[in-house]
């Protein structure tokens, strides 16, 4: 028997789960998860990380303020991820001003963009958003690069901003692509506790740690902080343990008591969800990089 659950990964699997979770009374606390209805969905569900909606919103207030887009394409995958991003992104935008010139959708496991990017390049947007994953937006940029010759902006979510995309689009082709994230791996900026973290992640794997390790660790740090303020009343016992670990999430809900973690002050609102600030990152040389413009307010 298990206090809690860290996971899971995927905001669809975390769905499925939810019912399951809450019957059996265990918590779960997702590093990744950023499907806005996850934490309304369940009183038993926490996590670390930001809202797709917040962040799609910010994305779209990034390339109207700070990069000064008029003209913008979406393509995004039929599933929940992709489609939360669009549902959100698309209204922020165009409640800017921005036009979104061509909303073009691509089933789960696709490898042929083409028709869609040229369509896309036919509409000249200024930049193109990829509510994608890593994989299908690697493809989606190799082939707008390659094929078509398009030199237009990506930009993309943190499903995006992973070391796997360049290893799928290539180093020259995702050179400048940038995105919004939770975290980045930035160790000039780093503050004391996320330097240690990339320095120590390092060390012991040889990488250098992207957004989904350090959500993680610090997901497993309120973990461990909770059950050492609520194990020794219950004697460790997993079961009486599980509602004392929800009511004490519950009750992170201020800087003043939250869990200072490598991606910085872990708190929850009043369904478990984690608003924290995002960042904007870019592909330089095959890496993600802290951008220099960033929109933090």
């Amino acid at each position: 028997t298990i206090p809690v659950l860290v996971g899971f990964v995927f905001s669809g699997c975390t769905f499925a789960a939810q019912p399951i979770l809450r019957d059996a009374g265990l918590v779960n606390i997702s590093p990744t998860n950023t499907h806005k209805d996850i934490g309304i969905k369940s009183e038993w569900t926490f996590r670390v990380v930001y809202r797709d909606d917040s962040q799609a919103e910010f994305l779209a207030r990034y390339i109207d303020e700070v990069l000064g887009i008029e003209r913008v394409a979406v393509m995004y995958e039929l599933a929940d991820y992709h489609i939360g991003l669009l549902e959100a992104f698309v209204p922020a935008a165009e409640a800017r001003g921005l036009e979104v010139v061509a909303q073009e959708a691509y089933p789960t496991g696709a490898v042929d963009f083409l028709p869609s990017l040229t369509k896309i390049k036919g509409l000249a947007p200024e930049a193109i958003f990829l509510a994608s994953y890593f994989g299908e937006a690697g493809m989606i940029v190799k082939q707008a690069r390659e094929v078509l010759g398009m030199d237009v902006l990506f930009f993309g979510a943190d499903g995006v901003m992973m070391p796997d995309f360049v290893e799928v689009a290539g180093i020259e082709n995702a050179e400048g692509v940038i995105g919004s994230l939770p975290f980045v791996a930035d160790k000039e900026l780093a503050g004391p506790v996320t330097l240690e973290f990339l320095l120590a992640f390092e060390e012991r794997y040889g990488l250098t740690a992207d957004w989904f390790a350090a959500k993680t660790y610090d997901a497993m740090g309120v973990v461990v902080r909770a059950l050492r303020a609520v194990g020794p009343d219950v004697d460790f016992d997993a079961m009486a343990m599980r509602p004392l670990i929800r009511e004490y999430f519950a009750g992170i809900t201020s800087p003043e008591v939250a869990y200072e973690g490598a991606t910085g002050l872990i708190y929850f609102d009043e369904h478990g969800d984690c608003v924290g600030p995002a960042f904007m990152g870019i592909f330089k040389e095959g890496e993600v990089k802290m951008h220099p413009r960033q929109l933090l307010e």
